[in-house]
């Protein structure tokens, strides 16, 4: 019902419209479970952010299919790091920083515990459990025997506090602890100086301490337009998984009750100690008011003549138990944004062409994050900071480097790759793709994750060992090229003979 008012002002409830285009859109008692509120992207998110974070990080801690689902997306999408290579247009350049990059690596953490590609595994779990993270850039000094003066350190969601709010001169304001211009853009962030739940230090409303926006990366997914902080992954099935562990773990311990009973002995008639004038346990012969047996698996009481022997049936309780838990893990796994295959480790019901359509499914998702957060919003920035520290510290010297900003930033940045499900028919693939013209063994190599320049050098340098040695030992090329056809003739001969045996 609403309220509407006729031509001559008269107000009265209006009956709603019941043939409705879109049945989700209807009112009734099946569509009153679902809590639909009408909400903002940052209204309906940042007042349960806490809950939320509190509550997946509780999940990740202690039950085994929220940690499964957030640490096996976090294996996939990060690896063992990203792989970046300047690709300016000048080559010594190039050199000299990815030279540079490569020692800066094992520098970047001030606290000196990770790696760069260490610190990428710790960012990218903590914006799965916690919805986002924040990186901060730490310059240095140029003597700090570094070899670029600059550090990133990864701060928890915590750290910057979603529930600061004040409106400043010229326009300014700041929401969620994040400071915006009249234009919306990002100004500075407001961060605890330590982390506000560790509960070393009291702070207040005025201890926070002024970012600026460029020395900041906000690592976190916006899933709506404008969304200003970041969720948790999993949330849609968070209550499930507690529901499912819950369950399960009452199920374990009801079979746990159930094992040592083995049967039950109804008794003829009453055994009385005449002294005390109480029943005896048929099994130790002590009075029922004593303190009660501890009951072993297996165990068997014994009775009188008379006396009846009911054996317990096996307990069959469980029928379905497997395909109803596996329809729950589905469901969680839909939460995670993964297969069930990989959530829960069972592959029984698949077969390697399954496999296939799976995973590539699986790589699809995965790469679209890792292409639009991961490497966009850390890698991209992190170079950043890398190449302008390198560059104004003197490590790297760059000509009109101030009007050519663009230009000394360009760099090649790729994830782990990912294993071949069939090495054979995969590797030929693309060599097939790289002979059609439909690819290239550059192209191939980069998407794998690797340096094809590298490849080409190392190759090059063993087939000139490989020469060297054989002048040493007195081989002629012609001598080399005998020993390759015997090889192939032994190998091809091998090869027939084995097959013949077969047969």
């Amino acid at each position: 019902m609403s309220i509407v008012q006729d031509k001559n002002g008269v107000r009265y409830r209006a009956k709603s419209v019941k043939n409705l285009a879109y049945e989700g859109a209807s009112r009734g008692k099946r569509t009153k479970v679902l809590h639909a509120p009408r909400t903002g992207p940052n209204r309906a998110q940042v007042p349960e952010t806490g809950t939320l974070r509190d509550r997946m990080l509780a999940g990740h801690r202690n039950l085994p299919m929220i940690y499964a689902g957030i640490e096996r997306n976090v294996v996939n999408e990060v690896g063992s790091g990203v792989t970046i290579r300047a690709k300016t247009d000048d080559e010594s350049f190039n050199q000299t920083a990815t030279g540079l990059w490569q020692a800066q690596i094992a520098c970047t953490d001030p606290a000196n515990v990770l790696n760069w590609h260490g610190q990428l595994v710790q960012a990218v779990r903590a914006r799965r459990t916690q919805g986002e993270v924040f990186l901060l850039r730490q310059n240095r000094r140029r003597d700090s025997n570094l070899p670029v003066p600059v550090q990133f350190q990864v701060l928890e969601s915590c750290y910057c506090p979603v529930d600061f709010r004040e409106d400043l001169k010229n326009g300014r304001r700041i929401r969620e602890g994040i400071e915006f211009d009249q234009q919306g853009r990002r100004l500075a962030y407001y961060f605890y100086r330590e982390h506000p739940h560790d509960g070393e230090t009291d702070y207040r409303l005025g201890d926070y301490l002024r970012v600026k926006a460029e020395d900041v990366i906000h690592h976190y997914c916006p899933t709506r337009p404008g969304q200003r902080r970041g969720a948790p992954d999993g949330t849609a099935g968070l209550i499930k998984a507690m529901t499912f562990n819950a369950y399960d773990d009452a199920e374990l311990i009801r079979k746990e009750k159930r094992a040592p009973f083995t049967g039950f002995m109804k008794r003829a008639a009453p055994m009385y100690d005449e002294v005390a004038g109480l029943p005896r346990e048929p099994l130790t012969g002590n009075t029922v008011d004593e303190e009660p047996i501890h009951i072993q698996s297996g165990m068997l009481l014994h009775g009188e003549p008379g006396d009846e022997l009911t054996l317990f049936d096996a307990d069959d309780n469980g029928r379905g138990y497997y395909d109803f838990m596996k329809w729950q893990c589905l469901s969680l796994a839909q939460s995670f944004g993964m297969p069930y295959e990989i959530l829960t480790g069972d592959w029984k019901d698949v077969n390697d062409r399954l496999v296939r359509v799976i995973m590539q499914q699986y790589y699809r998702q995965i790469s679209m994050v890792q292409d639009h957060v991961l490497v966009f919003q850390i890698a991209r920035r992190c170079w950043r900071w890398f190449i302008e520290s390198a560059v104004y510290s003197g490590r790297l010297t760059a000509l009109n480097y101030a009007h050519d900003l663009q230009g000394y930033l360009k760099a090649d940045m790729r994830p782990q790759k990912w294993p071949y499900i069939n090495p054979t028919q995969d590797i030929q693939a693309k060599k097939d793709a790289a002979e059609a013209d439909l690819s290239s063994i550059d192209h191939e190599v980069s998407e794998s994750g690797g340096d094809p320049d590298k490849f080409v050098r190392e190759n090059m340098a063993r087939i000139k060992r490989k020469s060297e040695i054989a002048k040493e030992i007195g081989l002629t090329d012609e001598a080399l090229k005998q020993v390759a056809k015997i090889q192939l003739l032994q190998s091809n001969d091998y090869d027939i003979s084995h097959s013949t045996q077969e047969e």
